[in-house]
């Protein structure tokens, strides 16, 4: 809803729609587009669209910290009231630009507060976090989550997340990474992604042997697909 009266109607859209041309511009109109969508906040001090417009502006140039500024405003909105759906959504595209950004903390706890506060049963949040916290290294939350977004995910495959969870248990449980790669295997066994975590697995407790077989496994598969006819 624009909050402001009809009179003033033509000269918000006129304002928005010399930002979106500018926008679309070359890199040179950067200021002229910011300008344009700031007076339609001058008209409509708290539009979602101007707000919206400016976060993907400053985003779109990498102007990180100034879009995730925007973004803050837009959800702390005091005179617009954003339904959960909406909030739900720009809390996820604010913890996006942290990652995008290299706040891989501030990102993962953007993350972390949807899944607990917010929709628990998230499974695109429950991934970022979940990716986050193994790049960090943090596998002992990482296991945490996974196996709750396997108890929740009733419809994808959980080969990629078996995957995931043996790379986490690979440093300090060998056989529980074992068992999770082999639950990725049962559910396709050419598999290259667990095939090759599993020959990885082989090569650190020193059984070459093994992993030489499955990596020669690997290449055969890759070989026979790569030599299937067209249809």
């Amino acid at each position: 809803k624009i909050l402001f009266d009809k009179s003033k109607e033509k000269k918000y859209q006129a304002a928005l729609k010399l930002g979106d041309v500018y926008d679309e511009m070359d890199n040179f109109h950067f200021h002229e587009a910011k300008d344009f969508y700031l007076k339609c906040l001058n008209i409509s001090e708290e539009d979602l669209a101007a707000y919206d417009k400016l976060v993907h502006l400053h985003r779109s140039h990498g102007y990180y910290d100034k879009a995730i500024e925007w973004q803050l405003n837009l959800i702390n909105l005091k005179r617009v009231q954003l339904s959960k759906k909406q909030l739900d959504y720009q809390y996820f595209r604010l913890g996006i630009m942290y990652e995008e950004k290299g706040d891989i903390r501030d990102s993962i706890d953007i993350f972390r507060h949807i899944v607990t506060e917010r929709q628990p049963d998230s499974l695109p949040s429950l991934d970022r976090l979940i990716s986050l916290l193994i790049l960090r290294q943090e596998y002992p939350e990482a296991i945490e989550w996974l196996k709750k977004k396997l108890e929740i995910n009733t419809s994808i495959s959980p080969l990629r997340d078996y995957c995931r969870l043996g790379d986490c248990y690979i440093t300090n449980s060998k056989e529980k990474a074992l068992e999770y790669y082999e639950k990725a295997l049962s559910i396709n066994p050419e598999s290259i992604a667990a095939l090759q975590r599993l020959a990885r697995w082989y090569e650190l407790n020193a059984q070459y042997k093994e992993a030489i077989n499955i990596l020669n496994k690997v290449i055969f598969i890759v070989s026979s697909k790569q030599n299937e006819p067209a249809d």
